[in-house]
C-alpha cells in the first residue's frame, strides 16, 4: 500500500479530533499551550472585570477662569498615583503603564449674578492637543446650573498626560464655571466642581 500524507486523506475518510467521541453536546475544541481537549465555551466579555484605579474629586467650591477667552485647566482634587495612573494636584492625569482605560468625569456648571447668557465650553487634551469635540453650555439665568458626564475607553500610551479645560467664550457675559452644592437638610453626599473615575479590564 502506498504511503499518503495526512493533508492529503480524502474528506470522508478523515477522523474526528483525540477525545471527540466522549466530548458533550456543545463543547468546543480548546487549546491549553501543550495540548489541547474538550471544554465548555468561555464567554470572554462575561468574564471580565473592570478594576477601578483612581477616585478622584474637588473639594474646591468654584472652579473660575479669570476672564473671557481665558482657560482654565480643571482641578480634582488631592494628587494621587499608582502603578498605572497618577493625577497632579492641578488635574494632569498622567499614564504610567499602557494600555486601555476607561476614563469618566463630571463637571457641575453654573453662574451666579451676572446678566445677558454666559457661553461656557468644555474640552480634554491628550498630550496637550485636543482630542474630540468642544462642550459647550448657555447659561441665560443668574443661578443656572448644568451637569457634564462622559465617559470613554481609550488605548493609551505610557507617558501621555490628559487634562481637561473650562473656556468662557467672548461671544457671551464674563461669568460663569464649576460650581458645587451640598444639600442643607438631608446627609447626601456633596456634588463636587469635578470628579474624575479612572478603570481598566482585568
Amino acid at each position: 500500500m502506498a504511503n499518503i500524507q495526512h493533508k492529503e486523506i480524502p474528506e470522508a475518510q478523515l477522523h474526528e479530533p483525540k477525545g471527540a467521541s466522549t466530548s458533550t453536546a456543545g463543547q468546543v475544541l480548546t487549546s491549553t499551550g501543550g495540548a489541547s481537549g474538550w471544554a465548555d465555551p468561555v464567554d470572554q466579555v462575561a468574564s471580565m472585570t473592570v478594576e477601578r484605579l483612581l477616585d478622584a474629586s474637588s473639594t474646591a467650591s468654584t472652579q473660575l477662569p479669570s476672564g473671557l477667552d481665558s482657560p482654565l485647566q480643571i482641578e480634582f482634587g488631592v494628587a494621587q498615583s499608582n502603578a498605572y495612573v497618577s493625577l497632579s494636584a492641578g488635574g494632569a492625569l498622567t499614564i504610567n503603564t499602557a494600555g486601555l482605560y476607561r476614563l469618566k468625569v463630571n463637571a457641575e456648571i453654573g453662574r451666579t449674578g451676572g446678566s445677558g447668557t454666559s457661553h461656557i465650553f468644555l474640552r480634554v487634551l491628550v498630550g496637550g492637543t485636543q482630542a474630540g469635540r468642544s462642550i459647550a453650555y448657555l447659561l441665560s439665568n443668574a443661578d443656572d446650573n448644568k451637569s457634564f458626564t462622559d465617559e470613554a475607553w481609550l488605548n493609551l500610551p505610557a507617558g501621555v498626560v490628559i487634562t481637561y479645560e473650562i473656556m468662557r467664550d467672548s461671544a457671551g457675559h464674563d461669568s460663569g464655571g464649576l460650581y458645587a452644592a451640598s444639600a442643607t437638610t438631608l446627609a447626601w453626599n456633596d456634588a463636587p466642581t469635578a470628579a474624575l473615575r479612572v478603570e481598566r479590564f482585568v
